[in-house]
């Protein structure tokens, strides 16, 4: 237990902040953003807590969370070194708000495993859960960390442009032919696939 809590200690905001030196610049710049994801990372997520993981994200060019096996109790969050210290701070909130959607995809993992769902509600919920973290970020960040135009990224601007409406964003980002969003769903689908055939899955990691 006490590795545990000093291994949560150790990859924290303050890891990232040391790991990444021009978006913990521009981090403390905003302080709004900095108070709001030192609370968000606080708050445990169904026992489990947030961690900073300075490796390259493995299914997502851009960003990924990542639950670790039982008895860890940890979420582990990656952000590539290779975007802007804007889109990184982006990044990092994004996983933030998306991994506290965990639980529900516990819960839907489960209802596979039992086979009380099919493959494509399986993709469904997950995407539907990862959509409700999108919009959380449409609507908080921008206040969180505001920028004039010139300081917008294309990945910026493309949170501002996400549609309201779940099908509406599916179809959106489909018509964007978006790498990430195909990625992580061949990867759920074959999460779904181990789960029904009673194996043991390798953690579920969502990508943005």
């Amino acid at each position: 237990m006490h590795y545990r809590s000093t291994y949560i200690k150790s990859h924290s905001i303050d890891t990232f902040m040391a790991d990444r030196p021009p978006a913990a610049d521009l981090l403390r710049q905003h302080p709004d953003l900095e108070h709001w994801l030192r609370t968000e990372w606080s708050r445990p997520i169904a026992g489990s807590h947030l961690v900073w993981d300075n490796r390259k994200p493995i299914i997502s060019p851009e960003s990924e969370y990542a639950p670790a096996p039982p008895p860890w109790r940890v979420i582990g969050i990656r952000v590539s070194k290779n975007v802007s210290p804007v889109d990184q701070l982006l990044d990092l909130s994004f996983e933030t708000c998306n991994a506290h959607g965990s639980p529900r995809i516990a819960a839907l993992q489960k209802q596979a495993a039992a086979k009380k769902i099919t493959r494509q509600d399986f993709v469904d919920g997950i995407e539907a859960t990862e959509y409700d973290a999108v919009l959380h970020m449409k609507d908080s960040f921008p206040k969180l960390l505001i920028l004039s135009a010139n300081e917008m990224t294309a990945h910026y601007r493309t949170f501002l442009a996400v549609p309201t409406g779940f099908q509406a964003y599916r179809t959106w980002l489909l018509n964007r032919h978006d790498t990430n969003f195909m990625a992580g769903r061949e990867s759920y689908e074959r999460a779904y696939d181990e789960l029904a055939k009673e194996k043991a899955p390798a953690s579920i990691t969502n990508s943005h």
